[in-house]
């Protein structure tokens, strides 16, 4: 009776997570990708980009969330381009930078959306740059460790600027303090910017590293790596879509090196004030593409356009996204990760486990890294297992739990 019940259980969290994703009218501006997106109230606003004949556009669109409707705006009036990064700040939408085949960009603009009219502010005063991160704080916005530069030849920024409206000026920032990518999420919850994974334009490789940087103290720190899949080593490659909601960040659409199609499908959610990492397999029923929309208002988020590399193929859709939703079905999709506990005393390593986990996972160890990679120790888990830290340095270190199937939580424990 208990082996029905689960079953039942599982069969309608998936449902639910299936209806967390709702397809709405696909994008009539054909096939897209590196576009801007970015989403003011009730709208989401699309524009630029390449499609998929390699034309560069500079024409910009709005999707009316309450009607489901789509409608042409003016152009912006910059260069066709692509890769452009764009950000509300105070309820305004400022969008700039790209590169236009030739060149990248650092030019910045601001859209008022009552007028349907674009305004050229400063320009930033530092070489143009693509696929920067970016966040808004404080009334400001924050362009996060500056891409890449391509005129001619590669080059890529660590430098970090700050964009205030009210002066119109940009300020520099402490540099990042990992190594230059394009192409990383970046999310701001509470004064704490996240910020990692992406790549080096230049060499192509990939990223796995995630940082946390404190807007009030302006300090950068490392924070735990993403859980890997059984084929997967390590999580790297550029983040394409992201979110968060209830202190959790959100991510999907990562271009991982993987040998399914189906393991691009993983969500991954880091809880910050747990400061670990859950991973959620096949939940992302959107279905995985790389550089389409990623755009959220509140507890609703938008994904959509964009290709997938192994196909080929380009898509036109967009969905809208319940975050709400999402952050509870893919607990009830997989009802013992969230209740997990791994935290350190005073000299130990705890472990809380349900049984429900072994039952469904059989045997689980425990892994615990320094946070240059190397392995030191490895342990085979029962239902509460503690772990003698004494021997351990003060310092910070990952823990990776698993099963013979595949990873199933990461997180950092510090010791000090």
């Amino acid at each position: 009776m208990k082996k029905v019940l689960f079953i039942c259980v599982i069969f309608i969290a998936t449902h639910t997570l299936a209806q967390t994703f709702t397809k709405k009218a696909d994008f009539p501006g054909g096939t897209r990708h590196k576009m801007m997106s970015v989403a003011l109230g009730t709208k989401v606003y699309v524009g630029a980009g390449q499609d998929s004949n390699g034309v560069l556009f500079n024409d910009f669109w709005q999707y009316e969330s309450t009607t489901n409707t789509w409608t042409k705006k003016n152009d912006i009036p910059f260069t066709v381009r692509r890769n452009v990064s764009a950000i509300v700040i105070n309820g305004t939408i400022y969008a700039g930078f790209g590169w236009d085949g030739t060149t990248t960009l650092s030019d910045w603009w601001m859209y008022n959306s009552s007028s349907d009219t674009w305004v050229q502010k400063a320009s930033l005063t530092a070489a143009g740059r693509y696929w920067s991160g970016l966040g808004e704080w404080n009334g400001e916005g924050y362009l996060v460790c500056g891409g890449s530069g391509q005129s001619g030849s590669f080059a890529e920024y660590k430098d970090v600027w700050k964009y205030s409206p009210t002066t119109n000026t940009w300020t520099a920032q402490p540099n990042f303090s990992g190594i230059a990518r394009n192409g990383s999420f970046c999310q701001i919850i509470g004064n704490k910017l996240y910020f990692g994974l992406g790549a080096s334009a230049s060499t192509q490789t990939f990223r796995s590293d995630v940082f946390k940087y404190n807007l009030s103290t302006q300090t950068w720190s490392a924070i735990a790596p993403l859980p890997a899949s059984a084929n997967i080593p390590v999580v790297d490659g550029h983040c394409t879509w992201s979110a968060n909601y209830g202190g959790k960040i959100i991510l999907m659409n990562i271009n991982l090196d993987a040998p399914t199609l189906a393991e691009h499908n993983h969500i991954y959610i880091y809880d910050t004030s747990a400061s670990s990492w859950t991973r959620y397999p096949i939940a992302n029923t959107a279905s995985f593409r790389l550089w389409g929309i990623s755009a959220q208002t509140g507890s609703k988020a938008y994904a959509g356009l964009g290709f997938e590399d192994n196909s080929g193929t380009w898509y036109t859709d967009m969905w809208e996204v319940n975050l709400a939703s999402l952050a509870t079905s893919v607990e009830d999709a997989n009802p013992y990760l969230s209740k997990i506990n791994i935290f350190r005393t005073s000299s130990a390593i705890q472990t809380q486990i349900p049984q429900a986990v072994f039952d469904q996972n059989g045997t689980l160890t425990l892994d615990i890294f320094t946070t240059e990679g190397k392995n030191i120790g490895h342990y085979q888990l029962q239902e509460n297992k503690t772990i003698d830290i004494t021997i351990l340095a003060a310092a910070n270190y990952i823990y990776q739990l698993k099963s013979a199937k595949a990873p199933l939580k990461s997180g950092f424990i510090l010791l000090q």
